[in-house]
């Protein structure tokens, strides 16, 4: 285990990273990074939500195909090309699916015109 001797100054490069385009979509909020003591050394612990499968992929760089991980139990491992164009179908259906009841609504109001 390593740790930082002043684990802050490190923090403002990992979140300027974070907010650049070098990350498709920043899912990470202050409340989601605290530094821990752990064994006398100061550690920054960040908190990854997980990506609501209207946000995924969420990739690192510019090629949703070659910076796509997905996450289990025993690390992070890169994601296969179908793996990926799944994801994009998973979101688009997410979309449809919204507008499609937003229609169904639409469809039930009777509309009243003003006097």
């Amino acid at each position: 285990m390593h740790g930082c001797a002043i684990p802050t100054s490190n923090w403002p490069t990992s979140w300027s990273t974070l907010r650049s385009n070098k990350v498709s979509r920043n899912l990470i909020t202050d409340k989601d990074v605290q530094v821990i003591e752990v064994e006398g050394r100061s550690l920054i612990k960040i908190h990854v939500p997980r990506a609501d499968r209207r946000e995924r992929p969420v990739y690192i760089g510019l090629d949703p195909y070659k910076g796509t991980y997905r996450r289990n139990h025993e690390g992070d491992f890169l994601c296969n090309r179908e793996e990926v164009t799944r994801m994009f179908a998973d979101q688009r259906a997410m979309r449809n699916r919204r507008t499609a009841g937003s229609l169904k609504v639409m469809a039930w109001v009777t509309w009243i015109r003003p006097r």
